[in-house]
Order: C-alpha cells, then structure tokens, then sequence
C-alpha cells in the first residue's frame, strides 16, 4: 500500500516537474525548435542509496521518498531556460519559490538552480530544478524530496547536482 502511494505521489511530482515552455516572438530569426530526448544516466554520479528508477528516467531514493529526474534538451542553452521560471510559472503549479543561483560543476560546466516547495496530498515537498549545459544542450534535473528529510538529504543532493558531466568517459571493454 505504501508504494502504490510512493508511486502516485512520484507520478504526480514528475507530471508537475514536464510543463516548462519555450516561445518564440521575433518572425525575423530562424529558430531552432528545442528538443527533449532522454538523458544519459551517466551524466551525474548519483548519491549512495539511489537506484535507477522503474518509472521515470533517473533515480529514486525509496527511504526517503528522493527522486531525480533527468532530461536533456537539445538546441537551447541554460541560460534560455531561465526564461520561463518566473514567478507565474511556480504560482502556476502550484509552487513558492524560494531562491534561485548560480552553480559551476566540478567539471566546469555552468547551471542555474532553482529551489521551490509544494504540497501534495497534505505532505509538504521541496523541489529543485537545476539546468546544466552549454550552448547545444541542457541537462535538466528535477529533484524532489519530502521537507522532513531535507536536513539529512540537501547536501547530497547540491553534491550530485556538482557532479554533472555531459561527455563522461566511455568504460571500453
């Protein structure tokens, strides 16, 4: 019973993460249409305790009820994401912004993180985005974890979210 609601509650946490929007408002520039493909799991070391996830693409933490979801976008940088977490997006779904920065990994590529709460049947969340890339591509992770285990859980999460590495080395066999 308690993962049948685990997994509503995730469903429901990934439904609300897939609704940024991109637009295009000057006809006199050729655009390029951004694209979502599924992100190499590969890209990020994840914390210790997280298994690849049955549900979604990326990982999940069952203890604390953790998800990470990735996503990659081609043909738009991070910087263009930007764009649409204003604050009528979090309004929008249902979200309170809480702060947003600036973050380089440790293979130094450079990202913005955006860091909300919600509630979902009664049960305060917090969710991070992150987007990380360059001028091609955009990893977006949307990470998201009950309140009551954010004093245990954060700093993983800031550390794997560091992690991010969009051309890992190939293990050759």
């Amino acid at each position: 019973m308690k993962t049948l609601r685990l997994n509503h509650i995730l469903l429901g946490v990934y439904i609300l993460c897939s609704s940024v929007g991109f637009g295009q408002e000057d006809s006199l520039r050729v655009y390029v249409t951004p694209e979502k493909s599924t992100a190499d799991l590969n890209l990020l070391t994840a914390p210790e305790g997280f298994v690849i996830s049955e549900m979604f693409n990326g990982y999940i933490h069952y203890q604390s009820s953790t998800s990470i979801v990735m996503t990659m976008i081609d043909n738009v940088s991070y910087l263009d994401m930007e764009k649409g977490m204003t604050e009528d997006y979090f309004t929008s779904n249902d979200m309170v912004f809480v702060k947003s920065e600036k973050v380089k990994t440790d293979h130094d590529y450079g990202g913005l993180i955006y860091k909300a709460t919600f509630t979902l049947e009664g049960q305060p969340f917090v969710r991070y985005f992150a987007y990380i890339g360059d001028l091609n591509q955009t990893l977006w992770l949307s990470i998201t974890y009950p309140v009551k285990v954010e004093e245990l859980i954060e700093g993983v999460i800031l550390k794997c979210i560091k992690s991010v590495n969009l051309k890992p080395v190939k293990d050759e066999e």
